[in-house]
């Protein structure tokens, strides 16, 4: 990263990062290799853990933040943290004029563990405070069917999976019918609207660099017991006398 700021001149930073175990890290690994390459600290903030409930009691410390980010003289911003909430409240405050000071042009820089969906709820802010930012990434790559499956996805013909219609009613902003209801909903959900219709803020069609880890993890977990399995049903392998069960193995033995 260091080495990217050297090359665009950027000497003078702002640091912001979550108050946890890993921003501690990340912190710590800043603080000793950025002066090697001439890069100075405008300053170094912490911030907790907000949940979307959280927000309106946090509203004093988003307002701190907010006025020592856009009183600094560093024009280019690190943003440590797992996901963009707090960012994207830093960025509304002036929407709802809850700030003195005027926002000025910053390139907001978000490193590689921050997830990018945005809540719901926030679906309607203006996304041009963001434009300009930069992101890394995690390495991904089109799985093959993933794009079909999505597409193909309908909540009412999903069985024992009550986490999907949850997602499509806040999503596409809508209810299913529920006869224990008494208000009719204004608008009801018919199960065939379409997942790419969504902003990309909102839902990413793509599958993401985390999402793809995940799926390699378990791709070559599911390899690994593919060929257990096979070992043993051909070889009848056994281990002092006593014939191998694919529940003997440990978790690490799989992978080995």
């Amino acid at each position: 990263m260091q080495r990217n700021f050297v090359e665009i001149w950027w000497t003078w930073v702002g640091v912001i990062a979550r108050d946890s175990i890993d921003g501690e890290k990340f912190v710590k690994m800043i603080v000793q290799k950025f002066p090697l390459n001439a890069i100075c600290f405008a300053f170094l903030q912490r911030v907790e853990n907000l949940k979307m409930n959280d927000i309106w009691d946090a509203t004093d410390r988003l307002l701190e933040l907010y006025n020592i980010v856009m009183k600094s003289h560093a024009n280019a911003l690190i943003f440590y943290d797992e996901n963009i909430l707090i960012l994207r409240w830093l960025l509304y405050l002036p929407e709802i004029q809850m700030v003195m000071v005027e926002p000025q042009g910053k390139v907001w820089i978000m490193t590689i563990e921050m997830e990018l969906t945005s809540l719901l709820y926030q679906r309607s802010w203006d996304k041009e405070v963001l434009h300009g930012a930069l992101s890394f990434s995690v390495h991904s790559n089109e799985v093959l069917g993933f794009q079909h499956f999505l597409r193909k996805k309908n909540p009412v013909l999903a069985k024992g999976d009550g986490f999907v219609k949850d997602f499509w009613e806040q999503a596409f902003d809508c209810s299913f019918p529920n006869p224990i209801r008494d208000n009719k909903p204004e608008k009801i959900c018919t199960g065939t609207e379409k997942l790419e219709n969504l902003p990309g803020d909102i839902f990413e069609m793509r599958m993401t660099g985390h999402s793809y880890n995940i799926y390699n993890a378990v791709y070559a977990v599911a390899h690994a017991l593919q060929a257990i399995q096979s070992y043993e049903s051909k070889h009848k392998a056994t281990v002092n006398g006593r014939k191998v069960n694919i529940q003997d193995f440990q978790p690490w033995q799989v992978m080995a």
